[in-house]
């Protein structure tokens, strides 16, 4: 994500950085468009913008159920399962069990504070995952449901978590590769 920032930062103030890529690309046999580049900019900024908006939400909501519910160290846990929603559906899972395990563990209030946890973990999942995730992703990267799971589990078998993370702006740049010119040597 870092060096993706890095990159668009370069691609944003200079053009001697731009030409260069270009050039790198019709090295390979594209030929893309001046406009291809800063388009790709734009969906991934949009992309991770909507992402820490929604992991600030899913933080401020879960470390404050956690706070009212007396867990140690409750916007901690909330903090954690905000960086965890950068991971598309599998990091909400992680952080939501953590968080009820940490629950369990407490053991200050009997059965009723895991199960109230999870409770709200799992309508905040529900809610993020079928309301908030498909009307934002929808909009910022333009992608089927389906090929983001998929995008997310073969970044994640090639890369690890870090591929998990980079799955989607990685598919952003392929498809755009694919749309700057459909009929260059390099894709017939």
């Amino acid at each position: 994500v870092i060096c993706l920032s890095f990159l668009f930062y370069l691609l944003e103030t200079r053009t001697e950085w731009i030409e260069r890529l270009i050039k790198i690309l019709g090295s390979l046999g594209f030929r893309p468009r001046r406009d291809c580049l800063p388009r790709i900019q734009h969906a991934i900024t949009t992309f991770t913008g909507f992402v820490a908006m929604i992991s600030v939400i899913g933080a401020t909501v879960i470390g404050t159920t956690a706070w009212l519910l007396g867990l140690p160290q409750p916007f901690l846990w909330g903090l954690i399962f905000g960086l965890l929603e950068f991971v598309p559906y599998f990091g909400p899972m992680i952080g939501g069990s953590l968080l009820v395990l940490v629950a369990l563990a407490t053991g200050s209030g009997g059965w009723w504070p895991p199960i109230l946890m999870l409770g709200v973990i799992l309508i905040w999942m529900t809610l993020e995952g079928y309301v908030i995730s498909p009307m934002i992703y929808g909009r910022a990267v333009e992608f089927d449901p389906v090929m983001v799971l998929v995008a997310i589990l073969f970044f994640g078998w090639l890369w690890g978590p870090l591929g998990m993370i980079t799955a989607l702006p990685m598919m952003v740049i392929l498809r755009e590769l694919v749309v700057m010119r459909p009929d260059t040597p390099a894709l017939d």
